[in-house]
């Protein structure tokens, strides 16, 4: 990134261009000698495409607006070279500043006076994502018609042939050493690969949204054209792709892993400080969860939050920021400090213009108010338009637009908010929208809504005696034992909750018992404070059952010291509380109250 010495000398150069561009306001540009303008002019460029590598937006605009009229109105003419590139700059400084018209206004001005196709690629990018944040299908569907026109076709659908045919495509080049095939194959030169590679790094997430086949497709030809026609920053973005597909649609956790760590060797031979935050924040969203401690990427989101700010991609800031507060809820993180977090980010969303990012934001706040006892600001307050005031609103809003990412999200997000709550019929009504909302993919919230939809199931099975819900019970189980296999940390205390739940069900309850326990305290070794709450207010429902009141009050206590620590005031208002007047410190013999003497992530 930038050093001290640098930002001095671009300080430098930014406050001589800066002078002349004062002594030359409002003077008649023509009354100029035409090489003096070219310069003054080219010096701008040079100063607002400087300044949005700083995603310093608005110096950007003030170069930008000089540099056009020091061009003038015979600048596509007289300096094409210039004139195109102040306004591709215009472009990516109105769409850092959140000003869509204004993007679209100098885009038209691309459009309409470049001289070939190759030197409208660029704003033709710039665009799809300004114009993404309002319309995701047509944003891709204008991306691959410049790829067709590029040379890369692509169906509109994605068969079942096709995904097999592009995995098989993806296994030639299968190596020995694929490190050393990435730091030494030769660079990508061919123009329209390159353009190529920009363009599907710019829509793969959008196609994550919208697609996940279609995303299977377009790693594979990344990964291809890097392989076959030489390496490039972007080629990062194909490796990881390729990676979130094995995990997410083919569930090969450790080959996706593998694929996902080959895309950070990518950015260490490139050394390219625009992209990595996108890719990094990428893997640690959707391929870290699956090997590494969940609460390790709370701090790791917050690092790339800001090291996106600061090479101009709000996009993916904004993507972080949905990933710190996913993740510090995962996590056990307090509710408190998860609310305030909430209704900071949708602000800053908004303000960038966000929209996907805001609905997804306001949806998970108000959950996080449900759960603390509505403590805090309105979580719908933030969007200006007032459509959307509620979960039913943004729900017929995701349906009306397709966004099918935001629905399963709400989806989720009621589920959390019913099962707590114990409003299990509502639970298992959500678990299920989710599931037959969702593609094979294996978002975080897959996670989570794998392990309430279990714990749900088995408890409408003890009062429905139906054999589905035991299916939909023991098929969570066998996912977290698979998924165990990977990360014990992030699993082992919700599989052996699941299990005790199964025990319980089949009437086996010396067995049931000990996996509470196990949930327990394999929940504050990790410092899962909020699982830890939740397998005690299980135990003590069992304990209830099997007539052992004593054990059953104190076990409800400790829940309720869970909760508190949570900051989950809302819980505390549940029926199953009211009789818990006194603290508990330990059940189990050795063990505290929440994480205060929990392990931390290796």
């Amino acid at each position: 990134f930038v050093t001290p010495e640098s930002l001095q000398c671009i300080s430098i150069t930014f406050l001589a261009i800066d002078q002349m561009n004062r002594a030359c306001d409002g003077t008649d540009p023509n009354r100029l000698d035409t090489r003096i303008k070219n310069t003054l002019a080219s010096l701008n460029l040079k100063a607002a495409e400087r300044a949005i590598d700083l995603a310093d937006a608005s110096s950007a605009l003030s170069h930008v607006r000089f540099g056009l009229q020091f061009v003038g109105d015979t600048g596509w003419s007289l300096c094409y070279e210039i004139c195109l590139r102040l306004h591709e700059a215009a472009c990516l400084a109105n769409y850092l500043n959140s000003s869509p018209d204004e993007v679209l206004k100098h885009f038209e001005e691309i459009i309409n006076h470049a001289r070939k196709f190759e030197d409208k690629i660029k704003a033709n990018c710039i665009m799809i994502k300004s114009s993404a944040s309002g319309n995701i299908k047509g944003a891709i569907n204008s991306a691959f018609i410049i790829l067709n026109q590029l040379g890369e076709s692509f169906p509109s659908v994605a068969t079942p042939e096709d995904i097999q045919n592009a995995i098989a495509s993806i296994k030639e080049f299968h190596c020995d050493d694929p490190k050393e095939k990435i730091m030494n194959s030769p660079e990508l030169t061919d123009t329209k690969k390159l353009w190529s590679l920009k363009l599907m790094d710019h829509i793969f997430p959008y196609l994550h949204m919208m697609s996940s086949n279609l995303l299977i497709l377009i790693s594979a030809r990344m990964l291809k054209i890097s392989f076959q026609h030489g390496f490039a920053p972007e080629s990062a973005s194909g490796f990881f792709c390729y990676s979130y597909s094995l995990i997410s649609t083919f569930n090969d956790i450790e080959e996706g892993y593998r694929w996902a760590k080959l895309a950070l060797v990518v950015l260490e031979r490139f050394n390219a400080p625009s992209l990595s935050p996108k890719v990094k924040i990428c893997i640690t969203m959707f391929v870290s969860i699956w090997k590494e401690p969940v609460q390790s990427s709370v701090v790791d989101f917050l690092r790339l939050h800001q090291e996106a700010l600061l090479v101009g991609d709000i996009e993916f800031a904004a993507i972080s920021s949905k990933g710190y507060i996913h993740h510090g809820f995962i996590s056990g993180s307090s509710l408190a400090t998860i609310e305030r977090e909430c209704a900071a980010i949708s602000l800053e969303m908004m303000q960038s213009n966000q929209m996907h990012g805001l609905f997804w934001c306001m949806n998970h706040h108000a959950m996080i108010m449900a759960l603390n006892g509505k403590q805090g600001r309105d979580p719908f307050a933030v969007y200006k338009n007032g459509s959307i005031n509620n979960y039913h609103d943004a729900l017929a809003y995701a349906e009306t637009t397709g966004r099918r990412r935001l629905m399963r999200a709400i989806y989720s997000n009621r589920l959390v908010e019913a099962f707590f709550f114990g409003r299990y019929s509502e639970a298992m009504d959500m678990a299920e929208k989710y599931r037959n909302e969702s593609e094979i993919s294996m978002p975080i919230e897959h996670v989570l809504n794998s392990f309430l939809e279990g714990l749900t199931a088995f408890h409408l099975a003890r009062s429905e005696s139906c054999s589905r819900w035991m299916e939909l019970g023991e098929n969570s189980i066998h996912s977290f034992r698979s998924w165990a296999v990977h990360s014990s940390w992030n699993f082992d205390n919700k599989l052996f909750l699941l299990e005790a739940e199964s025990y319980f069900c089949h009437g086996q309850y010396d067995k049931a018992e000990e996996k509470y326990q196990s949930a327990i305290e394999s929940s504050r070794l990790h410092r899962f404070v909020h699982e830890e709450g939740l397998a005690c207010e299980l135990f003590g429902s069992f304990c209830k059952t099997r007539g052992k009141s004593s054990k059953h009050i104190e076990l409800m206590a400790r829940a309720r010291d869970c909760y508190k620590k949570w900051e989950a005031y809302g819980l505390l208002e549940k029926d199953c509380f009211k009789n818990c007047d006194t603290s508990c410190d330990s059940i189990i013999p050795g063990l505290s109250i929440g994480n205060e003497k929990g392990d931390s992530p290796p």
